[in-house]
């Protein structure tokens, strides 16, 4: 499904505007548009390559230059400005700039996405009307321990990365699961990314590093889960005897 949204949405789209011409055409010059109809297909909302979300409409919004996106970098150390620049895009920020629509500029804005979730299709559903947009925290958290034989290190003198993680990681499910109101304000909590080393079947892992998705249409409560996640997250650490580094790499209001 996911491989798919960005096309659907932008199909409806523009399927949504020939359906308009075709009302228009029929009216035979009664019917008359008083404003233009644009279709925007937005890139990068997600920002998974560069941990920089919403590229493209920030853009259209006017606020990509002052985040300083163009020295993003990705896995690779390639920064934004350069793969623009390998696919044929301009990255100067004067050509960015004129993207940027005026909001007195714009009557209306309607969004059409699908929902990637199965509440619609178990409510028999064809569509719902967004409410609120949740907020979101992205954390990256990295855990450091000491890599060691598998056959010779015994159980209590272990700094076992994998064990840690798989601990806060756990953790991290049973506090968004258990939070009073957590799923009448949608508070959803995802681990998506995990990457482990030396990653060999004999030896005791000494490296790990994951992610934290933490999203709440409420966003007290979405901050509050946040600052608990964390002090959970060292307070494994200290009692594993790891050492736990925790970095927020975005952070977004609800709307």
């Amino acid at each position: 499904v996911v491989a798919f949204v960005a096309v659907a949405c932008i199909v409806a789209a523009i399927t949504a505007v020939k359906s308009l011409n075709q009302v228009l055409e029929e009216s035979r010059g009664a019917l008359r548009l008083r404003r233009s109809v644009e279709v925007i297909a937005f890139s990068d909302e997600e920002g998974l390559r560069f941990k920089s979300t919403f590229l493209g409409s920030r853009a259209v919004s006017g606020s990509f230059l002052k985040h300083g996106y163009l020295d993003a970098r990705d896995s690779k150390g390639y920064t934004l400005a350069s793969v623009l620049e390998t696919v044929g895009l301009s990255n100067s920020a004067e050509d960015i700039e004129k993207i940027a629509m005026k909001s007195e500029d714009v009557y209306g804005y309607v969004e059409v996405h699908i929902e990637q979730g199965p509440v619609l299709q178990s409510l028999n559903q064809p569509v719902g009307v967004v409410s609120a947009i949740s907020g979101q925290t992205r954390l990256y958290v990295q855990v450091d321990g000491f890599s060691g034989h598998a056959g010779t290190v015994p159980m209590d003198q272990r700094q076992d990365t994998i064990a840690a993680s798989a601990e806060m990681i756990y953790g991290i499910e049973q506090r968004c699961k258990d939070f009073p109101l957590s799923r009448e304000n949608m508070l959803v909590c995802t681990v998506g990314e995990f990457n482990v080393f030396p990653g060999a079947s004999n030896v005791i892992p000494g490296f790990s590093n994951f992610s934290v998705d933490i999203r709440c249409k409420d966003d007290a409560m979405r901050e509050e889960v946040v600052d608990l996640i964390q002090v959970g997250l060292r307070d494994i650490a200290e009692k594993r005897r790891v050492a736990c580094e925790i970095e927020t790499k975005h952070s977004a209001e609800s709307c």
